[in-house]
């Protein structure tokens, strides 16, 4: 199975943060696939010799892919009145109008600035065979254990360049007679970096960063309110400078009848902020990817479900309304919805879970969880910890960064090795934020719990040197100074950091307690453990 998720290329592509594009690691190894290419308008395209025959339809794709995004033209010139009609529906006063549209040029811009190419068009098996063989393409991952093949395509950047310009781009096919419908179905990409959608997409980045910065809330529980109310306006506003057509197209994506399967399984109210979620905008499975979206186009359907009855103004209400509040919690948020229309927001959000009270639904992914720990299903396990993260109080702190560090160590053990990187990023993120004074120290000892979870107790040897500066006797920092200790053939050093943590640690569960009793109970010289 290849499986590719469109939507993690608009998330990377919206971000208004000026990391939102990665720099490419893996080998760029297509040379050895031996492609034939040529020159489509203006894109070097590479294909395999038996979709030559097959040329000329893509080429028509394609130029139906560069005039539509043409449309983002009309973006362009229209974004002063786009800005003030954003902040009228908002409800923002006395901004800084040549501020407010740089930022949102700048958004277009970066936009604008990506070209897709170069583009690759080739067999689901010529990839799968290749990948299954140890090699390596841009942006594929191949999951021995389940045999899956995922392609997330990101954006090229060097050291010294501040806009991206090309995305390379590989249109996944199963043979030359299903070529057009495999063709239609990948260049869903083209749908989304042209007409209403991307430029739906620019309004809603800029709507929802102009309403949080209004609001001010530190409160993880805005997220279902803020997409949702983004995407609403988004869509009006492309109806209003592109036409209806564009808006329907920017808006069919998040039709709620795709997903009334899981409709009682997203927990909308519980949708946390992307930086306070374990997982932030990484989708490592198909399953993820499908309750992502369906959150979008539930909060979506909400609060066009209040625009219909009250009209759009209610929405500058509801913000006013809530700004009134001290702590602008997502309870104080349907509190003011409640206040401002009297729809009863607490039985609307209710509809989207199957538990009554928070405790509940942790019960409930707590034994969805240990059945799934019973037999390895390493992803249902990351799924019930997801979900029982966002439902848990931030005021154990331990707890919530457990819940980090374990989907981090399952996903590394279902062979998605850099998304497990980049949730311990996540984790080490959040940490820096809390107001703790040890906070460095929890996300540093978190790090080598990862590691030691991962089997890997060497790849945390930077995180223990500094972690014992800040606290010489962390029985888990010794405990990877021992491995580091047997890794150099010192194994008198390792017997005698084993013979401290042993003294020094009361809690006998811990890991370094477990790698100290394992090292006095063997001789260092015979025995084999994991470095």
């Amino acid at each position: 199975m290849t499986e590719r998720a469109p939507f993690q290329i608009i998330v990377v592509f919206f971000c208004c943060a000026p990391f939102f594009v990665q720099a490419q690691t893996e080998p760029n190894n297509w040379d050895k696939l031996n492609l034939s290419s040529t020159t489509i308008a203006g894109a070097k395209v590479y294909f395999e010799k038996s979709f030559e025959p097959n040329l000329p339809f893509f080429e028509e794709t394609y130029k139906q892919f560069l005039e539509q995004k043409k449309k983002i033209e009309i973006i362009k010139s229209e974004r002063k009145q786009i800005t003030t009609d954003i902040f009228s529906i908002l409800g923002i006063k006395d901004v800084n109008t040549l501020s407010q549209e740089k930022t949102f040029s700048d958004i277009v811009d970066i936009l604008t600035s990506i070209n897709l190419q170069p583009l690759y068009l080739v067999k689901k098996s010529t990839i799968k065979d290749f990948l299954k063989a140890g090699g390596q393409l841009p942006n594929f991952k191949y999951n021995k254990i389940t045999d899956y093949v995922q392609y997330n395509p990101s954006v090229n950047v060097t050291s010294d360049s501040k806009i991206p310009g090309n995305l390379e781009f590989a249109f996944v096919i199963e043979s030359s007679e299903t070529f057009e419908e495999d063709i239609k179905k990948d260049s869903e990409i083209f749908n989304f970096m042209s007409g209403g959608i991307i430029c739906g997409g620019i309004i809603h980045e800029f709507t929802e960063l102009s309403l949080l910065i209004r609001v001010k809330s530190s409160d993880p529980y805005l997220r279902w309110f803020s997409d949702g109310v983004a995407n609403s306006v988004a869509y009006e506003l492309v109806k209003k400078y592109m036409g209806e057509e564009d808006a329907n197209n920017f808006i069919s994506k998040y039709d709620v009848n795709k997903y009334e399967d899981i409709k009682k399984e997203i927990n909308l109210q519980y949708w946390m902020a992307s930086n306070f979620c374990i997982l932030s905008d990484i989708k490592p499975t198909e399953i993820d990817e499908r309750f992502s979206i369906a959150r979008y186009a539930y909060a979506t359907y909400e609060i066009q479900n209040l625009i219909r009855k009250y009209g759009l103004e209610c929405i500058g209400k509801i913000i006013d309304e809530i700004t009134t509040q001290a702590s602008r919690t997502g309870a104080d948020l349907l509190i003011a919805i409640r206040n401002v229309t009297g729809e009863d927001m607490y039985l609307r959000m209710g509809v989207y879970q199957d538990f009554r009270k928070r405790q509940e639904g942790i019960d409930k992914y707590g034994k969805i969880y240990n059945e799934a720990k019973s037999r390895k299903d390493y992803e249902q396990m990351i799924i019930s910890l997801l979900r029982a993260h966002e439902l848990r109080s931030l005021s154990n702190i331990q707890l919530y960064i457990q819940d980090y560090t374990l989907v981090s160590i399952y996903l590394f053990k279902i062979g998605l090795d850099k998304e497990a990187e980049s949730t311990m990023s996540n984790c080490m993120e959040f940490c820096s934020m809390l107001s703790l004074e040890n906070k460095r120290e929890l996300a540093l000892n978190a790090y080598i719990v990862y590691a030691f979870g991962c089997d890997q107790a060497l790849k945390a040897s930077k995180q223990a040197e500094e972690l014992l500066k800040l606290s010489p006797d962390n029985p888990d920092a010794l405990a990877v100074k021992v491995f580091i200790c047997l890794e150099n053939n010192q194994p008198d050093e390792a017997i005698e950091l084993a013979k401290k943590i042993i003294k020094q640690t009361k809690d006998k569960k811990s890991i370094g307690y477990t790698v100290a009793t394992s090292i006095l109970s063997f001789d260092p010289n015979q025995t084999k453990l994991n470095r």
